[in-house]
């Protein structure tokens, strides 16, 4: 009898549980896992700390989340992100320090910047042997109360040392476990530490004493208990506390003086809460709580008289992830984050208006590609299937295939409450799962018992119109009067053509058949008919595939596959088009519905898009928004009772149009780094305060790292950017969250960045100021001494040339003396002669002077010629012309001139000054040994000797001593123009050896 009471009595708490606990609220879990990103599955504890970034403490190390990516520490990790343990217990934000101080089991403690995201500094823990680990911590003050499997230490971080160890209520044995699995603090700043073998005890946070004990026989159902883990508890309002334990939810009342009442049942609605065991505990929204426990998250209030499930969507090939919830933590916003044992689960504030179908986990049923959903009654939905028919029911999510056989295109509940279903082999009548062909219950459609329909109406009690799916036209169905008659496009009226896409009745009555290139519209009395083509206005481009339309705000919307959505007006002509270009998640549109008179929700191939047609603005949604997935289906959807139901790839979806919102928070955004790549390698830096960046010459490329957060829709989260002294335009740079800057100029850049959410809305710019430091080529010392050397040059130039003019004059006064002097001398002579050869008589021998100095006139005159001309300036062409003057007058006085040049100055070059001067020196002295010397044999030379220029002009004649003999104007003209052209001038003569000139070039 004592066994059959105690069945009785689970039997009964299990009916208690499912009576009071039903699955109400199903929700989209966003999951990630460690092929995200996630340094580990199994979370023990998530927080968010003061710039909003998600830190995840795993069993093998903490990850830092902003949404899209992780940022992992690990004791394997590299210096920065390496922390001293492997399993992470418990993180705490010390906010006026700027860390996160992560605890180790089997490590220390890490203080984890959260400004440059790098481990700063490390505490390690003194143990008491191999089986001393860490498990909680609570930070009071300056101090870390960091729990151990041996009691608590305290550490002071201002004085960077342990104080002391909290007094134990009595001496540890081996029969008593101290381990302290939590640590709280209550609202008069005591703390409560939680100790598995012993129970609850009570501290004076300021003096570390002992106020109050609660030992394990006050906390059990079960005599002699010997541990009770408590992993989390809650003061839910002053003087109350509920803690979540191995053996089920315990509430504390408690005064200022800590007299205690202990209720271990506090849950009455569902006593399984009071023995199970319970693994978090957090306070939610609305004054309610959500609990953690054998295998499932619920919602309570916090009287614990109220109770529902959380049930996640399923989806193909995801396991149950709130089956097995270790931690939960509500963020700032609302948010709830899920630590699992599987990965980090993220549930929205704002209930989704989407609640998709696709998979059964129990049933391992799915819907691969749903063509047809139907509501048959308030608990069940009939779908339709390429492969199949099943029921679901919405209460429960239980799945019901009733064939697998044949594809059904559509499915509609008569007036009757009978329930249709279309397939290719044609009509039927689905009842509790049996399938009759339609002609067995309505006999009027035994001539189109194998038509197959893709689209009804119901005009009234007398009148259904079905739309068919094997270009029949349509059919007219009065159910009164058990008739169908068929419109094609024969008899009257006709349509334009046999296919139908879709059929809509419009607020006039007419009834509107949607064909692939031509729109038929019936009058009200199905007497008369207008065929209408709609065309682009500029280009004249005929629309066509018209699978949709609702009628609103005056205008119709028609959905015209891979054109979009074509607003038309009363008189039939396109007003606009809504596209891709201008917001649409895809041309290839399917549906159309009418919502709340000013907005469109539209479904197509590759997603949702919601129209507000008084801002224009199209809001976009998709799989990770809660939809069963991107792909919807050409007439797979109907709208029943102020609920959209749409179908297509893997499953379909129940939409809640008044749970649309807008989501208007902005992200927050942060730079979160730099990396800098030069030749050599690459240096990366993280400071989510950076204003200011230096960046050296030496980097070739420069990307800058920045995150938005948007938990709701990260992969959606876009940015856009600027350089103000570039330009003042915004750049749009995708959901890039990544800036590569290459090759700027140096100079100091203003750079800019925004992000946005789903909705488009922008957050404030943040600013990054650059300075990209010059090369050594570019900087402004380098350009002065660039500058002054162009100076100098310029200068140099400028001297030179003036100099090169100043030389130019002398030569032409040189000339101009010579002129004067010699030519001029010479012409006076003939002058004199011409005279008096005219008032002589016998003047032969005036002639003849005139004749010579004519002569000497017209070789002065080409001496000059020559010493102008460019194009004879090097020392082969100044032989030849000394031999041109000298060969003939040596030869006259039977004297033998020779020259010779060495051949490796056979294309030197003189100077305008060098050779006049060469040239008349070389003359004089010929001239002076022919008259003076008596010489058989004139030598001219020119020698390269010591990298100098040697000339020699040399005589065998009767010589003279250079020291008695009287300077004339010859030689010391000679010695003026050789140091006029920096010539060494030296003469050797003597009776035995003749005379020797030699001319050395400096």
């Amino acid at each position: 009898m004592r066994h059959i009471l105690c069945v009785l009595v689970i039997f009964m708490s299990f009916i208690q549980a499912d009576i009071f606990c039903q699955p109400k609220d199903t929700v989209i879990v966003k999951k990630n896992s460690q092929k995200d990103g996630l340094s580990s599955y199994n979370i023990r504890k998530i927080i968010q700390d003061k710039w909003s970034f998600i830190w995840i403490a795993t069993q093998d190390g903490i990850s830092r989340f902003d949404g899209k990516s992780f940022i992992n520490y690990s004791k394997n990790s590299s210096p920065g992100k390496k922390i001293s343990g492997s399993e992470v217990r418990e993180v705490i934000e010390d906010s006026s320090l700027h860390v996160i101080w992560a605890l180790s089991s089997e490590g220390g403690v890490d203080a984890i910047s959260t400004v440059n995201a790098k481990v700063e500094r490390t505490i390690h823990i003194p143990t008491q042997g191999q089986e001393d680990y860490n498990l909680s911590m609570l930070k009071y003050g300056d101090e870390l109360w960091i729990g151990s499997s041996t009691g608590v230490r305290i550490y002071n971080c201002q004085k960077n040392s342990f104080i002391q160890n909290l007094p134990l209520p009595e001496n540890r044995n081996n029969t008593i476990d101290f381990a302290a699995r939590s640590i709280q603090q209550d609202e008069y700043k005591n703390v409560w530490v939680c100790y598995g073998g012993y129970g609850i005890v009570i501290y004076q946070a300021s003096t570390k004493a002992i106020l109050k004990t609660i030992r394990l026989p006050q906390l059990s159902h079960q005599k002699g208990i010997k541990e009770i883990r408590i992993p989390k508890g809650i003061f839910l309002k002053s003087g109350e506390v509920l803690f979540a334990t191995t053996q089920g939810l315990r509430k504390i009342y408690y005064n200022k003086n800590y007299q205690i009442n202990v209720n271990i049942s506090p849950c009455e609605s569902v006593s399984r809460m009071n023995h199970e065991n319970i693994d978090w505990i957090t306070v939610d929204a609305g004054n309610s709580l959500l609990i953690s426990g054998f295998n499932n998250l619920y919602r309570f209030n916090y009287a614990l008289n109220k109770c529902q499930i959380i049930n996640e969507v399923s989806r193909t090939g995801e396991g149950n992830w709130l089956s097995a919830v270790l931690c939960v933590y509500k963020d700032k916003s609302g948010n709830t984050w899920l630590g699992c044992q599987e990965g980090l689960g993220y549930i929205d504030k704002n209930k989704a208006p989407f609640n998709p179908y696709g998979y059964e986990l129990t049933s391992n049923i799915k819907l691969d590609h749903v063509f047809a959903v139907n509501p048959i009654d308030g608990n069940n939905i009939l779908v339709g299937l390429r492969n199949g028919l099943v029921e679901i029911n919405k209460n429960n999510g239980r799945y019901i295939q009733f064939d697998k056989g044949h594809l059904y295109q559509h499915i509609f509940t008569d007036s009757k409450r009978l329930i249709h279903i279309s397939r290719p082999d044609g009509l039927f009548i689905y009842q509790k799962g049996k399938i009759t062909p339609i002609h067995e219950i309505y006999s009027e459609f035994l001539p189109y018992r194998f038509y197959s329909i893709n689209s009804h109406l119901f005009i009234n009690d007398t009148l259904t119109v079905l739309g068919t799916e094997i270009n029949k036209g349509i059919l007219l169905w009065n159910p009164v009067k058990k008739k169908v008659r068929s419109i094609d496009v024969n008899g009257s009226p006709s349509l334009a053509s046999s296919i139908v896409n879709n059929i809509f009745r419009d607020t006039q009555g007419r009834i509107w058949v949607l064909s692939d290139y031509v729109i038929t519209i019936l009058s009200a009395d199905l007497r008369s008919k207008k065929e209408i083509e709609l065309k682009d206005k500029s280009s004249g481009t005929p629309y066509r595939l018209f699978f949709d339309m609702c009628e609103t705000d005056g205008s119709y919307f028609i959905a015209s596959y891979g054109f979009g959505i074509l607003q038309v007006n009363r008189d039939f002509s396109v007003k606009r088009v809504f596209n891709t270009q201008n917001g649409l998640s895809n041309d290839g549109v399917y549906q159309i519905y009418s919502l709340r008179g000013n907005e469109l929700l539209v479904t197509s191939n590759n997603g949702l898009s919601r129209i507000n047609l008084n801002t224009s603005k199209i809001s976009r949604y998709y799989l990770g928004d809660g939809l069963h997935s991107n792909a919807f289906e050409e007439v797979s959807g109907l709208m029943a009772e102020g609920k959209i139901y749409a179908g297509g790839v893997n499953g379909f979806t129940v939409i809640n149009p008044a749970a649309f919102s807008t989501n208007t928070t902005p992200p927050k955004l942060y730079f979160t780094g730099v990396e800098m790549k030069t030749a050599t390698g690459k240096t990366d830096t993280s400071n989510i305060l950076m204003d200011a960046l230096k960046i050296p010459n030496d980097v070739i490329q420069t990307t800058i790292h920045f995150a938005g957060l948007n938990y709701t829709n990260p992969e959606r989260t876009s940015y856009a950017y600027r350089i103000i002294e570039e330009s003042n335009n915004w750049i749009e740079n995708g959901n890039q969250a990544t800036l590569a800057l290459i090759s700027h100029p140096p100079g100091n850049y203003t750079l800019e960045v925004k992000a946005a959410n789903e909705e488009g809305v922008f957050s404030k710019p943040i600013k990054l100021q650059l300075y990209f430091q010059p090369k050594w080529y570019q900087t402004i010392w380098f350009r002065f001494l660039v500058v002054l050397l162009l100076g100098i040059l310029i200068y140099q130039f400028y001297r030179f040339r003036i100099r090169q003019l100043q030389h130019e004059h002398n030569i032409r006064q040189r000339l101009a003396r010579d002129l004067h002097d010699d030519l001029g001398s010479t012409m006076n002579s003939i002058n004199i002669y011409t005279n008096m050869a005219i008032m002589e008589s016998g003047t032969n021998h005036y002639l003849t002077n005139i004749k010579q100095g004519a002569q000497e006139s017209i070789a002065s005159i080409r001496d000059i010629i020559w010493i102008l001309d460019d194009q004879k300036d090097t020392i082969t062409q100044l032989a030849e012309r000394i031999n041109q003057f000298a060969s003939p007058l040596c030869s006259v006085n039977k004297i033998l001139f020779t020259y010779s040049i060495d051949p490796v100055l056979i294309d030197h070059v003189f100077q305008k000054e060098e050779k006049r001067n060469l040239y008349l020196i070389i003359k004089e002295a010929i001239n002076n040994s022919i008259k003076y010397a008596q010489p058989k044999h004139i030598t001219l030379s020119f020698v390269w000797k010591n990298r100098k220029l040697l000339v020699d002009i040399s005589d065998d004649g009767t010589g003279f001593d250079p020291n008695q003999q009287k300077r004339g104007n010859g030689l010391s003209n000679m010695e003026r123009r050789a140091d006029e052209i920096q010539y060494h001038y030296k003469i050797d003569s003597s009776s035995q050896t003749g005379t020797t000139i030699r001319l050395v070039k400096h």
